[in-house]
């Protein structure tokens, strides 16, 4: 079994690279998804964020309202801390039984685990190398206005609150630079995915 740890900023393509690899064979495990889990009314995570937080951050559903949620933790360092504090934990339980029970189905599965967060939520023990996305910050503006609608200053505050750039290329084996179109950068993970493999299956006979 060979995991891939997929991260990178916001707006950088990590979705779509995860979708090329789903494509290509992988199997994925997104952490986002997993981690709307821990938001679920009367859950563990709900319950202690709410606490944390107040009831002011569910709506009339009692579901969180995660709108409200990010404008008090992207803009109050100590908050966002306290909330990843509750529900990394919790995520990343989820993802190990993800992997384990991918494994037990396919020992020969190459798992993708596609999250945001990966490095600062300490999961690097969960994979055997990291791929990172990587975009100019007029490029990540531009996308994430299209997707979510937002400011340019609400975007550069969720940019700024990331672990930046440098910082996460000195944990990458990989670097996938996405400031072209999908084509090309589904030609680049294409090969990226070929050789990778490649040299893992190498290296695990050399092992054995």
């Amino acid at each position: 079994m060979f995991t891939i740890g997929l991260t990178g900023g916001i707006g950088t393509g990590k979705t779509t690279v995860s979708a090329i690899l789903r494509d290509l064979g992988a199997e994925i495990i997104n952490a986002d998804l997993l981690g709307h889990e821990v938001y679920k009314p009367n859950s563990d995570g709900w319950l202690e964020m709410i606490k944390a937080f107040g009831r002011g951050i569910i709506d009339d559903k009692s579901e969180i309202d995660r709108k409200i949620l990010g404008e008090i933790v992207f803009n109050d360092p100590e908050a966002l801390n306290l909330l990843n504090d509750i529900t990394h934990p919790k995520i990343y339980g989820r993802i190990e039984d993800q992997i384990r029970i991918i494994s037990t189905i396919d020992k020969s599965s190459t798992i993708v685990v596609e999250a945001a967060l990966l490095i600062e939520a300490g999961w690097m023990s969960l994979i055997d190398e990291l791929w990172i996305t990587k975009s100019s910050e007029s490029n990540v503006i531009k996308r994430v206005q299209e997707r979510n609608s937002l400011s340019v200053n609400a975007i550069q505050k969720r940019i700024k609150s990331q672990m930046d750039y440098a910082e996460r290329a000195k944990y990458a084996d990989v670097i996938i630079e996405n400031d072209s179109n999908v084509l090309e950068l589904r030609n680049k993970v294409t090969k990226l995915w070929q050789i990778r493999l490649a040299t893992y299956c190498k290296e695990s006979r050399r092992q054995i």
